[in-house]
């Protein structure tokens, strides 16, 4: 006789198979237990930060840390493809209630390079944005292009990162004109990817834009 019933979950942090009263989160057979779960550090849902440049204003989900860092890592390089629909369920469940962002016409992924495609095979922040699009019942498309193969933001330091990303974007103006956008990215840093993507967005005619991301660095305080 088992130990577990049908309807254990295995926990995506520490990798224990637990029951369904210990569990805080799950998607389909794996989820995220209550002692993990802790270890998580939530931005308070109802306060945005400011929008940088064309981006009016930013909602993130986690401060990123140690824990956070080791599920996108495996989610972006293991292909551990249930990892995407566990973030974009939390994300979603933080979001559900917030009734300004179903006044915007669609939501669109930060997408990637041709190259970058090829080599990791998908974009993590498309599967993610398709998701949570699904959820909210708000549009997803494509409509913003990466013709520039950059280096990865995350191995830059804060001033080159800017320098990077700029004009990496070209927008498609047949499904940007007039439109108000949720762009979505996996992590929110220094703001230079967004923002690039944002500014092709609004040349192109978007109205407002916004951004949406799984997790954000904490702000430094003195």
């Amino acid at each position: 006789m088992s130990l577990f019933s049908d309807k254990s979950i295995i926990c995506l942090c520490c990798r224990e198979r637990k029951q369904e009263h210990n569990i805080s989160v799950s998607y389909d057979n794996i989820g995220i237990c209550k002692n993990c779960f802790e270890k998580f550090d939530f931005v308070p849902h109802d306060s945005p930060f400011d929008g940088i440049g064309d981006v009016s204003c930013i909602f993130s989900i986690f401060y990123y840390n140690d824990i956070l860092k080791s599920l996108i890592y495996r989610f972006k390089f293991n292909c551990e493809w249930k990892i995407g629909n566990l973030l974009s369920k939390i994300i979603y469940e933080n979001i559900k209630d917030i009734a300004y962002l179903h006044n915007f016409d669609f939501i669109t992924p930060i997408p990637l390079s041709r190259q970058r495609i090829f080599q990791r095979g998908f974009n993590q922040s498309e599967i993610i944005a398709k998701e949570i699009s699904s959820l909210l019942d708000i549009p997803f498309v494509l409509c913003v292009y990466r013709h520039k193969n950059t280096v990865a933001q995350s191995l830059l330091k804060r001033h080159d990162r800017i320098h990077n990303i700029s004009n990496a974007f070209i927008g498609d103006k047949e499904k940007i004109a007039g439109k108000n956008i949720i762009i979505f990215d996996d992590i929110f840093t220094t703001g230079a990817t967004i923002n690039s993507c944002a500014k092709e967005l609004k040349e192109k005619g978007a109205n407002t834009i916004i951004g949406l991301s799984v997790a954000t660095t904490k702000p430094f305080v003195k």
